[in-house]
């Protein structure tokens, strides 16, 4: 299921950047990649999303470890699990799996408020929503009728919108990009006026800080 789902998802973006003509998301296979983890001590943990949006912009860069393609949890915006329905398993390892996943992309992704995903079968799909406060997810909705199609297809245009804030990232953190990677940036504030803004100039940390924790999931 991994190719179709890989060029069934690049048809659904394709179409999106004939419209709206800017950086462009793509989708790519990964379930045979070894994506790099970060932690608060060293590791050489890696994991494998199935399926990984990978994105460019002022809120991406190049995984601290190189990969196969420079993709990594760090350039990620979204990401789609491949479960098929005559295998035993339950909703907990569903969250379990996706926490895993949504974990190292806030690690990895400091300015980034909430992940989004889909867990797909060959006969429905679950979104899942991910935060500091948990974990939510929806009962299983029909892939292949009509209106669990379309539900589909706008799930998906907008887990890679090209807003920043609908996908979770605190657009008020602008990073400039060197070589790949983030180096100083500029953070908006509200000014004495609620109306104005004032701009800051930010550095990258060496040792930025970074909440390592989910808390306990929520059905």
């Amino acid at each position: 299921m991994y190719e179709p789902l890989v060029r069934l998802l690049n048809a659904i973006l394709e179409w999106k950047w004939k419209k709206v003509k800017v950086t462009r998301q793509t989708a790519i296979d990964t379930h045979l990649k070894k994506l790099p983890h970060k932690e608060p001590v060293p590791t050489t943990n890696k994991s494998s999303p199935d399926s990984s949006v990978k994105a460019e912009g002022s809120s991406f860069e190049l995984p601290h470890r190189p990969t196969k393609g420079g993709i990594g949890y760090s350039n990620i915006t979204t990401f789609v699990e491949v479960k098929v329905t005559n295998q035993p398993w339950l909703p907990i390892d569903l969250v379990l799996q996706v926490a895993a996943y949504g974990r190292q992309i806030f690690i990895n992704q400091p300015n980034r408020h909430f992940v989004q995903a889909l867990i797909v079968t060959e006969q429905d799909f679950r979104l899942f929503h991910l935060d500091r406060s948990g974990i939510q997810f929806t009962q299983p909705i029909d892939i292949h009728g009509d209106e669990g199609s379309r539900v589909f297809v706008r799930l998906m245009l907008g887990l890679c919108s090209t807003d920043g804030r609908n996908i979770g990232l605190d657009t008020s953190i602008h990073w400039d990009i060197r070589n790949g990677r983030k180096a100083s940036g500029t953070l908006r504030m509200h000014g004495p006026k609620e109306e104005t803004r004032q701009r800051s100039q930010t550095r990258r940390a060496k040792h930025p800080v970074v909440t390592h924790k989910l808390a306990a999931c929520k059905d």
